[in-house]
């Protein structure tokens, strides 16, 4: 065997050995802790994708979801990275219960949602019932109003309770499956909340294309914003008669914002739905706790609407023409920006494999974590 063959060898044994160092047994709710390298971890020794699935600051630790667990990034720099399982240890949708004080996500491969209040780690159930497949891949969302922690994927909504867990939040009217046959389908799809309210979103006409591909709306297939009251759903105003497919929302204390597939930006407050000037090609909204719009374009500007759009980041970060999911958090002026997708380019040196970046932005300063 020639030099290079032995050297191969002696690196894929040591793959092999790391990628084996795994746990047997139930997870257990208290993660281990390590700082190794993407390439001992997940599918195939680390060979496989490596993916963003969510960030969510908890004061000024910031939390990252991935395909490998989940990373703890301080000042810009992977502090520790936390482990359930040796394979599948996908950490989704970390989300900061500013209600309650803890971190949440959902483990895909454990089954549950773990939540951390800052030093201890505990298991709690999923809301709801058996999931479809469909269902298990939207996974669950969650939302503060002021007060309350909620929940919600295609099955519904759910509120937390500390003493009782999941309250599921009745809806009526709905015929998403079948409930009135010969009727037009109605089906849930989001969910949000303006102060103690809760927005929820519902589609008519609702088909598996326009769930799965929504195109343009038309006088039978569109979104209705309304507010959910003791399971009636009451329609926001909508003065101009705007119709559209919603794509995301914001939850805020006086007022939510809206995304839709169009490319539109609505604020949702008192008067009712209000069109915001067009920044460009919206990626993704959030709304922050001292709620400013901040919104992502597709070429990776990050930019702020307080009456009129205001530019956080100095430059572009990525190829317009990337295809990718984008991922958004704030706190105490500190913006936190993730994409994962395919064939990414990213504009600077910010690359994960071609697959991922993460900066953590703060006045003209683009910070680039490494991976």
């Amino acid at each position: 065997m020639n030099k290079s063959g032995i050297v191969f060898g002696f690196f894929l044994l040591a793959v092999m050995v790391g990628g084996c160092n795994v746990r047997t047994g139930e997870p257990k709710a208290t993660p281990t802790e390590t700082k190794s390298l993407l390439l001992y971890s997940g599918s195939f020794f680390g060979f496989g994708r490596f993916g963003f699935s969510g960030l969510a600051f908890m004061g000024d630790r910031l939390f990252v979801g991935t395909d490998r667990g989940l990373y703890e990034v301080i000042d810009g720099k992977i502090a520790k990275r936390f482990n359930w399982m040796p394979e599948w240890d996908v950490a989704e949708n970390p989300f900061y219960d500013r209600v309650n004080g803890y971190l949440w996500f959902e483990h895909t491969g454990v089954g549950k949602l773990i939540r951390f209040d800052g030093e201890n780690w505990s298991f709690v159930p999923l809301p709801g019932e058996e999931r479809s497949r469909g269902d298990a891949l939207a996974g669950f969302q969650m939302f503060n109003s002021n007060d309350r922690l909620y929940a919600y994927s295609p099955q519904g909504i759910w509120q937390w309770d500390e003493a009782g867990g999941w309250r599921k939040q009745y809806m009526n009217g709905l015929n998403c499956a079948g409930e009135r046959p010969g009727e037009q389908k109605e089906c849930f799809l989001m969910a949000g909340a303006i102060g103690d309210d809760l927005l929820t979103v519902i589609r008519h006409d609702a088909s598996l294309m326009s769930v799965l591909l929504p195109d343009k709306p038309n006088l039978t297939q569109y979104d209705q914003v309304c507010i959910l009251t003791k399971g009636v759903c009451t329609d926001v105003p909508n003065p101009m008669g705007y119709s559209f497919f919603v794509k995301e929302v914001a939850s805020g204390v006086s007022k939510a914002y809206v995304l839709t597939y169009q490319n539109e930006l609505f604020s949702v407050g008192s008067n009712g739905l209000e069109q915001l000037p067009s920044p460009g090609t919206v990626d993704k909204i959030l709304q922050t706790n001292s709620e400013r719009l901040l919104v992502a374009l597709v070429n990776g500007e990050i930019l702020e609407f307080n009456g009129e759009w205001k530019k956080m980041t100095a430059k572009p970060l990525v190829s317009e023409g990337s295809k990718k999911f984008a991922y958004l958090a704030e706190h105490d002026g500190k913006i936190a920006y993730a994409i994962s997708g395919y064939d990414l380019t990213v504009l600077g040196d910010c690359s994960i494999r071609g697959q991922s970046a993460l900066w953590v932005i703060q006045g003209e300063q683009n910070q680039c974590v490494g991976f």
